[in-house]
């Protein structure tokens, strides 16, 4: 058995009372140079690899949360005007169910009672879109707007009526033939005359078959030709049914016509790409829902004011056509022929490039 020394036994003990202080005390100023270089190195290897691992989870906080945005937002909500059209149903019904949020659009629909408030704004720059017509669009786009067109509205076909010529209540007037010099009340200038044009020319009649009675206000086209004051009217839907519930008969419409009759415009600058696709998907989608069942949404055209009480028992709820809307757009010649009829009746300077203002972001 070892025998403990009593001389060393007391320094182990006198070891153990020394604080950290007096022990730095004790030793030398090389070996305190040496110690406190390990502890700083120490340091700063502890203090590095915890700013890289913040940094790692900063940037993966980074992506998730980008990854978690809808993958087409867009910096605002994108204001696109109404006209209280039947066609617009697909625009109300795309907000209301989510549709363009689920894309990642932030739309808020802006309605008018006219063409003329509508364009107004558009020029103000008050509006990103606006559901209208071709014509509409060229003159914005001649006058120094930029257009770009983003989605069909609706498509003239058979078994689709969007406008026709309607005789006045008791009229004697049965067929198209008998409508020569009848005074038929049109808006001129606008897609009301081109359609009328456009009717006149399937028929095989002369642009002077009948007479035109220019009438801006299509309510008081409607209270003429109710009162038996215009022969007939040229009127869209669904105040071609409401006049047909009060004893006007339709005459002609436009079914045997094969052509674009309303679009949703986007100025240049809002119309990006992935903005354009989103629009056009949320909205394809709308028009199914729609076609899938049409009945369903018969009262929410009442809610919008888009089918006025009395035309219910006549009108025929409108349906998509899948093969034309929204895509594919209006073709260049079927702009072409728009734009030929407008600069005939004086409304453009010059023959527009119609592939500037088409937009299929598929493409």
């Amino acid at each position: 058995m070892p025998v403990k020394c009593s001389c060393c036994e007391a320094k182990r003990n006198k070891a153990r009372e020394i604080g950290v202080g007096e022990l730095c005390s004790l030793l030398s100023d090389n070996l305190k140079h040496k110690l406190l270089s390990t502890v700083a190195r120490e340091l700063f290897h502890i203090f590095k690899d915890c700013f890289v691992m913040l940094k790692s989870f900063a940037a993966f906080a980074i992506l998730l949360f980008f990854c978690c945005l809808p993958q087409h937002s867009f910096a605002e909500p994108l204001k696109i005007g109404l006209l209280p059209a039947s066609d617009t149903l697909a625009l109300h019904v795309a907000k209301d169910e989510g549709l363009f949020a689920r894309h990642g659009l932030e739309v808020e629909l802006v309605p008018f009672q006219s063409a003329l408030e509508q364009s107004a704004a558009v020029r103000a720059g008050a509006l990103h879109g606006w559901f209208g017509d071709i014509i509409t669009m060229l003159l914005m786009h001649e006058s120094g707007i930029p257009q770009r067109v983003v989605a069909t509205m609706s498509y003239s076909g058979p078994g689709s009526r969007f406008f026709g010529i309607a005789v006045a209540p008791g009229s004697r007037i049965t067929t198209a033939e008998e409508l020569k010099n009848a005074g038929v009340a049109i808006s001129r200038a606008t897609i009301i005359e081109y359609i009328l044009d456009c009717l006149l020319r399937e028929k095989g009649f002369a642009d002077d078959f009948v007479s035109r009675m220019d009438i801006k206000q299509i309510s008081v086209r409607l209270q003429l030709l109710l009162a038996g004051k215009a022969d007939a009217a040229l009127l869209p839907e669904p105040l071609l049914s409401l006049v047909e519930a009060k004893g006007a008969r339709v005459i002609v419409d436009n079914s045997g016509l094969s052509m674009p009759l309303a679009i949703c415009s986007l100025r240049k600058d809002a119309a990006k790409p992935e903005v354009t696709r989103a629009f056009q998907a949320a909205l394809a989608e709308a028009m199914g829902r729609i076609n899938a069942d049409a009945e369903r949404y018969r009262r929410a055209m009442l809610d919008k004011k888009l089918l006025p009480e009395g035309a219910q028992a006549k009108y025929a709820m409108l349906r998509y056509d899948p093969a034309h809307t929204p895509l594919p757009l209006p073709t260049e010649r079927e702009l072409d022929a728009v734009a030929r009829w407008m600069l005939e009746k004086g409304l453009l300077r010059r023959m527009p490039q119609t592939g500037d203002v088409l937009h299929d972001a598929r493409q």
